[in-house]
């Protein structure tokens, strides 16, 4: 520390762009590691363990979560085997096979590549968390327009800029979610009677979700349902976590 503090602080911010520039696109070069002291165990340990604080949990994905953390100027030459080892080196040849084999009906591999990333770092933790949280624990998708990370933000932070789909009732209804959870630890019991959300039933390791999107057309409504997680994802999702070791999750 002393020495940090001596130092340069302009050379200081030079290499810390440098080291960052050099991380694989979309990573980050410096995250919380076990140590075992301040962190005992990794995250998806604790999970299973149910070793949590807390009561309930409310939690929301967005559609296309990895996209914006891929290159996709790589998309006519990347591989999904590829592109899974730059992602996690300890993964190995065999698992990367493994990780192409299960990914290979998603459209494209660029495609794929995108939902590797938005998969294994960002949805399935969210069911990992869910599940550590049996019977008390909500799962919503934000899905207008194909949302990528953090396009959600706007619409229960009207501040934060233009909503992805700017309609009374929608509004009402997705930022109604978080505010009856933070009253009531309980979604269907309203703060605003205008909120048209359906019976919005606890996920309790079966699947059950509510989606957030609108129709098609120029002038969309608000279409907000209910419905299962899809069997290929939880798949894809019990194979993330068995590899967690693997993935440093």
């Amino acid at each position: 520390m002393r020495c940090l503090r001596a130092a340069n602080v302009a050379k200081l911010q030079t290499t810390n762009n440098k080291v960052n520039q050099a991380g694989f696109f979309g990573t980050f070069s410096t995250v919380p590691v076990v140590d075992g002291e301040f962190i005992t165990e990794r995250p998806t340990q604790a999970l299973r363990r149910g070793r949590v604080n807390g009561k309930a949990l409310l939690t929301m994905t967005n559609t296309r979560e990895g996209d914006s953390f891929v290159d996709q100027r790589t998309a006519a030459t990347v591989t999904v085997a590829g592109y899974t080892l730059r992602l996690f080196p300890n993964m190995g040849t065999a698992n990367a096979a493994a990780v192409a084999k299960l990914y290979a009906g998603v459209s494209t591999p660029i495609d794929q590549a995108n939902a590797i990333m938005g998969e294994s770092i960002f949805v399935c933790p969210t069911y990992f968390m869910l599940n550590a949280f049996p019977g008390a624990s909500y799962k919503g998708e934000f899905a207008v327009n194909n949302v990528l990370h953090g396009w959600d933000i706007s619409s229960y932070f009207p501040s934060a800029g233009a909503p992805a789909f700017n309609n009374a009732a929608f509004l009402i209804a997705f930022s109604g979610a978080f505010l009856n959870f933070a009253t009531s630890l309980d979604l269907n019991r309203k703060i605003d009677r205008r909120n048209i959300t359906p019976l919005w039933r606890t996920y309790n390791q079966r699947g059950f979700e509510m989606r957030f999107n609108r129709t098609a057309g120029q002038v969309g409504q608000p279409d907000i349902r209910a419905f299962w997680t899809p069997e290929a994802l939880r798949l894809r999702c019990n194979f993330w976590e068995r590899v967690s070791q693997l993935t440093a999750q």
